[in-house]
């Protein structure tokens, strides 16, 4: 993970998609200011590796960046 990337736990994948929607919302255009993917939790059967869901925004500028990530961290 580079220093332009946020990775951000979430419940669900509605969480996910409005942080993206927030970015667009703001102007941001994906594909050129930013891009991002989201991974949804992981569940074993032993229930003690369990992986939580994630999102990741990664930014073109470093400014947006660390905006994004005092915003929401």
């Amino acid at each position: 993970m580079g220093i332009n990337t946020i990775r951000i736990e979430v419940p669900s994948s509605p969480q996910a998609f409005a942080y993206r929607q927030e970015l667009e919302d703001a102007g941001l255009k994906w594909g050129q200011d930013f891009r991002w993917k989201y991974n949804p939790s992981q569940s074993n059967w032993d229930y003690e590796n369990n992986v939580s869901a994630w999102v990741e925004f990664t930014f073109t500028d470093a400014k947006l960046a660390t905006y994004y990530r005092m915003k929401w961290q």
